[in-house]
């Protein structure tokens, strides 16, 4: 049977694509897929590739893709030895990547609450 909408709680267990859990909701066909999560997403774009690639699947490419255009750069301008050129690519990159997925997230923080 087809499920319309998967909320996954404590989403942030779903950041890596290996693990059983993220392998058997990923198998589930569903037309819409929410995460919740209290925690905050890390800096590790890789784990944050995982999540967005499970609620919107094929959005920001492959991982492969997704790290060469984004992860990579972005992680090379936050070096303290990143020239300026490199960190205003990654500025550019950031701006471009938040841009791309600030449709899909809705983020609520204490002082909102």
């Amino acid at each position: 049977p087809r499920v319309d909408l998967l909320i996954c709680d404590e989403g942030h267990r779903i950041k890596n694509d290996k693990t059983k859990i993220t392998e058997s909701l990923s198998m589930l066909k569903t037309k819409r897929r929410i995460i919740l999560s209290g925690t905050p997403i890390q800096n590790d774009l890789n784990e944050f590739f995982c999540m967005m690639n499970f609620v919107c699947p094929g959005l920001l490419g492959e991982q492969g893709q997704f790290k060469r255009k984004f992860a990579t750069p972005i992680q090379a301008a936050r070096e303290p030895s990143a020239t300026p050129a490199v960190k205003g690519r990654g500025q550019q990159l950031t701006e471009e990547l938040t841009s791309l997925i600030g449709q899909f997230i809705l983020r609520r923080t204490a002082a909102i609450l």
